[in-house]
Formats: C-alpha cells, sequence, structure tokens
C-alpha cells in the first residue's frame, strides 16, 4: 500500500536520537524510534516500508494493515486501541485520518480527524538537544458529550528490545527495580490514585538483553499525568 501523496515521509532529529514518520492509508506511522539511520526520506521510504512489511500468513488480512498511532480497530488492529471512549455506549469505534502534518527540524505536528465521531486529535511530537522525544496529544470533541476512558500513547520498538524493566517499592523503600523478558501479550503497572504514589512506577524500560548502565541499548518512556495512568 502506497503512502499518501500529499504527505511526505517526516524525519526529526535531535540529541544523536531520530524519528521518522509517514502517513499510509490516512494514519500516521511511525517508522523508526531510535539511534540516527543513514536515510533519506526521499530516496529510502520504499525500502524502510518494505523492511517493516510482514509476509501474510494463513486467516490474515489479505493485505498488510497500517493502524499507525491510533491502534483502531477499524484499521484492522485486535489490540488496545489508542482512544477508548463512547457516547451513552455509542460512536466506541473510531477511524482518524490525517488531515494535516507538517514538521521542522526537530518537530513534527499532526492533525487527525474522525468526522463521524465529530472527534480532532492534534498532536505535537518534539526531539530536544538531548536527544528526549516529548509527545503532546489534545483530543477536541465537536460533538455530544463524549466518556472518554483512556487516550494511549504508543512508540515502536527495535526488535533489539528483549527485556523490561520497572519500579515498585513502599514508603522509604521506593524506586526498586524489577527486570523481565518481553513476552506475548501485555504487562501493564498501573496507578489508580489520582497521582504518583511509593508504588509508582516513574517510567517503563525497553532493553537490550544484559544491558546495563555502561553498555546496551534502552528505551524508555515516562507519561507526565497528575492523573490515573498506565504503563504498559
Amino acid at each position: 500500500m502506497a503512502s499518501s501523496p500529499d504527505f511526505p515521509v517526516i524525519s526529526i532529529m535531535g540529541g544523536g536520537m531520530q524519528l521518522i514518520a509517514e502517513v499510509i492509508d490516512s494514519a500516521l506511522v511511525i517508522h523508526h524510534w531510535g539511534g540516527l539511520l543513514s536515510f533519506d526520506p526521499s530516496k529510502d521510504a520504499h525500502d524502510l516500508r518494505s523492511a517493516r512489511s510482514r509476509t501474510r500468513g494463513h486467516s490474515e488480512f489479505d493485505q498488510q494493515p497500517w493502524p499507525g498511532i491510533f491502534h483502531e480497530h477499524s484499521r484492522g488492529f485486535l489490540g488496545s486501541a489508542m482512544l477508548e471512549g463512547h457516547r451513552g455506549g455509542q460512536d466506541w469505534s473510531s477511524r482518524f485520518e490525517v488531515s494535516s502534518l507538517s514538521s521542522t527540524a526537530n518537530t513534527l505536528t499532526f492533525t487527525a480527524k474522525d468526522p463521524h465521531l465529530a472527534l480532532e486529535l492534534t498532536g505535537e511530537i518534539s526531539i530536544d538537544r538531548y536527544g528526549i522525544l516529548r509527545w503532546i496529544n489534545t483530543l477536541t470533541n465537536h460533538g455530544e458529550d463524549y466518556t472518554l476512558n483512556a487516550l494511549r500513547y504508543w512508540l515502536p520498538l527495535s526488535v533489539r528490545a528483549s527485556e523490561r524493566m520497572d519500579f515498585f517499592g513502599r514508603w522509604s523503600n521506593e524506586r526498586q527495580p524489577q527486570r523481565s523478558a518481553i513476552e506475548v501479550g501485555t504487562f501493564s503497572r498501573e496507578s489508580r490514585e489520582g497521582r504518583s504514589g511509593h508504588n509508582f512506577t516513574i517510567g517503563s524500560l525497553a532493553l537490550e538483553k544484559g544491558a546495563n548502565f555502561s553498555s546496551g541499548a534502552v528505551w524508555s518512556v515516562a507519561l507526565a499525568h497528575s492523573g490515573n495512568s498506565a504503563h504498559q
């Protein structure tokens, strides 16, 4: 499936880190989040997309779906969707389509709309000079009252990541690391206190096998939010 002719492949960089994204079938797809690649968006987009394509197995879709950051059921994604919400039990399945996309050297901004649900999503992804990625989404409801249950942020991981680590604890013994293999299924650390606490994991890490403070690659995410949250 070809990318939209209206939007170019975008690469933003900062602090030795790079993010590469493009619009495929009206969804914003992040191809890469990690170290710098030798990549020319005007020449290498097809090769990058081909490298991220899967072979088709039995009982799968005839064409590979590209759910992108939206992770929507309407795009063939069967896991947790980016957006969970409803209007009185209806309007629960979204299909956002990117309507605008722009970038600078280190910032990507987008707008996506679902006219049937009367919802609009705007986002800004930036990488600072230290290589830290910052992502802010804003969801706007243009219709009747909408119940928002969850709004998830998603970033791709390299196949090199095989272990995960987070933190647990109690008063006077906070931030104790726990580490295990990344396996099939969902591992979730949830906070339902409406704020952080002694058992709150300050972040969630994905690591190369054996990575430590002196060697190996690590990808880390943290949610800057004072309400209920989940790191998965």
